[in-house]
């Protein structure tokens, strides 16, 4: 991970912390390092998803270029 995208995603975990702590300061029945802790982690879960629809598209992409890679083989093949 770079320097900036770990810059990112600690501002997200800060914001949604931040967040936490207010609705924890709104409602007393709430405890709020719990409340930051399931806010941290759903940003987590966030990123995780994030990164599995990446590799996702990544993994079809080279699958695309290899299918066209060796039907073009095919047909050069077939006329030659």
């Amino acid at each position: 991970m770079s320097e900036r995208q770990t810059l990112v995603v600690a501002c997200a975990m800060m914001k949604a912390c931040d967040a936490a702590d207010a609705r924890a300061a709104i409602n007393p029945s709430l405890n709020a390092e719990w409340e930051c802790f399931k806010a941290v982690m759903a940003v987590s879960a966030r990123i995780a998803e994030d990164t599995r629809k990446r590799k996702a598209l990544r993994t079809a992409t080279i699958d695309l270029i290899v299918g066209l890679f060796m039907i073009t083989r095919l047909v050069w093949m077939l006329l030659a």
